[in-house]
């Protein structure tokens, strides 16, 4: 019994709104039995797309419920129920084709089934009215032309506005790829769409303003209607426009009835402008649609190129460091160490995810530029004497600067040239600066990569001297704080040494 319900309210609901909106013909009807904009076959469309191929059952059924035009008596309230019918299953078949493709479902659905079915429609219902012409018509001539061309677009104007916006809300996998449905379910969300819908009410509002007040005609200001119609597309893509270009267009054709029925009267001049704004708007709604998806396919790549170049870099980075290690005997995890604890001095100062990337970076070569330094100079048995390392930091600065040069590291390496910069900005003695920087001229990586550099240094043995122990490093480091080192990174570093001095600082500094 559910079944049968559930099944059952869609096709009574159709046919239904078909009665009604058939009905409602009328408003726009610009020569007896004939309007310039049908509004039923937008249900037409719809049903065909929420209810199957027994909806044409209930398409035909409401002709008789509200007929119109010239569907007068039972016989040929039938018959000119038929051209409608004949639409609604050109539909159908073209909704069938659509969903099975993954992309253009649009395209085939609009070009098979709204274009072709309509063409078809107006096609057998001009022809009945050849053979059947309205009482309201007897004794004058029908233009048979203006009749299927009245017929075609009052059909297919109609199904591409209020018809594809219907679809989209019912079925928007019958019309939209997978990505495009993604995207206008997010835009469903109230807070998505309602501005886009006070947009399209408050120029409809305009548009009637200006058209009282300069006793104009609402076409010259449809374009207020632009803006609501593309931030729709560009927010919620093809499906978001397509319902929003719906509204305007119900909205537009109101203000043009609403304005002076008697304008279109006027056929070649006033219809071919309501048609022109209407269909030209679908279109847009179309392309601004179609463009969006674009934009977020192309941004899509520009993402997925630079987490590739992220990666690159990454290896690139971890080999250098891994390259320098098997160089100097006596450094191994010496990088990855200081590269983890600098991280954590960084995130205990509130540097940002970005900051952080680039402070772990270089933290991993912060001796890069040993890569200059012969192996023979780097494993010497012995501490060099004052000469011999002025010799090897100009050897240092030269590897650094060669580095300098490559793009892709250039905010690492500014970080790592700054490494070796005292807080004090001496130049001179035996730990002096190279740059001249002082305080926070010297970039906040580089004043954490120095102190945490120096604890790890102390707290691990060379070949000529011992390791200290933690609380000597720690010791040290407070000596050189505010001469060497910046007082803010070294109570960040003893804090974090504090908090993980039994579990973390064995491992940091094993």
């Amino acid at each position: 019994m559910g079944g049968w319900v559930k099944r059952g309210l869609p096709f009574v609901a159709v046919g239904l709104t078909w009665a009604l909106l058939n009905r409602l013909a009328g408003l726009f009807e610009f020569m007896p039995g004939v309007s310039f904009f049908f509004p039923a076959a937008a249900v037409t469309a719809v049903g065909a797309a929420w209810v199957g191929p027994w909806g044409a059952l209930a398409v035909w059924m409401g002709n008789f419920l509200f007929p119109w035009g010239a569907a007068v008596g039972p016989v040929r309230t039938g018959l000119f129920g038929l051209p409608e019918v004949l639409f609604y299953l050109v539909m159908v078949a073209a909704l069938k084709q659509a969903e099975g493709q993954s992309q253009h479902k649009l395209v085939r659905v609009v070009g098979q089934g709204v274009v072709l079915g309509t063409l078809a429609s107006a096609s057998v219902g001009t022809l009945l009215l050849a053979l059947l012409p309205p009482p309201s018509l007897e004794g004058l001539p029908i233009r048979l032309p203006l009749a299927f061309v009245s017929w075609w677009f009052s059909d297919l104007t109609a199904a591409c506005t209020l018809g594809l916006a219907g679809i989209v809300l019912v079925r928007p996998q019958a019309v939209l790829a997978l990505e495009e449905q993604a995207h206008f379910r997010t835009w469903q969300r109230p807070r998505v769409w309602a501005p886009v819908l006070f947009g399209a009410m408050g120029a409809a509002l305009v548009v009637g303003l200006l058209t009282s007040m300069a006793h104009a005609k609402p076409h010259w200001f449809a374009l207020l209607f632009l803006p609501a119609l593309a931030v729709a597309a560009f927010r919620g893509g093809t499906g978001a426009a397509l319902v929003t270009n719906g509204l305007i267009a119900a909205l537009h054709l109101l203000l043009v009835v609403g304005f002076d029925r008697s304008q279109v009267q006027r056929v070649t001049v006033e219809l071919g402008t309501a048609y022109g704004y209407v269909l030209v708007f679908t279109a847009m709604a179309w392309l601004l649609g179609s463009q969006a998806a674009a934009n977020r396919s192309l941004l899509r790549q520009v993402r997925q190129q630079s987490l590739a170049l992220e990666e690159a870099l990454e290896q690139i980075v971890l080999l250098l460091a891994q390259a320098l290690e098997a160089k100097e005997r006596g450094s191994r995890g010496h990088a990855q160490r200081v590269a983890e604890l600098s991280v954590k001095v960084g995130e205990s100062l509130g540097l940002s995810y970005d900051e952080l990337k680039v402070l772990r970076r270089a933290a991993l070569l912060h001796d890069v530029g040993k890569v200059a330094v012969g192996e023979a100079v780097l494993n010497q048995p012995v501490e060099l004497e004052p000469e011999g390392r002025d010799f090897l930091r100009k050897q240092l600065a030269q590897g650094v600067a060669s580095l300098r040069r490559v793009e892709l590291l250039g905010d690492v390496m500014a970080v790592v040239e700054a490494v070796n910069e005292r807080w004090d900005g001496k130049t001179t003695g035996d730990y002096p600066g190279r740059l001249g920087l002082s305080g926070e001229a010297i970039p906040l990586a580089a004043r954490i990569i120095a102190a945490v550099r120096a604890y790890d240094a102390m707290t691990h043995p060379k070949p000529w001297r011992p390791a200290r122990t933690r609380e000597e490093a720690v010791a040290e480091l407070w000596r050189c704080s505010g001469s060497q080192f910046d007082p803010q990174v070294v109570r960040a570093l003893t804090e974090i040494l504090g908090q993980r001095w039994d579990v973390e600082a064995d491992r940091l500094a094993g």
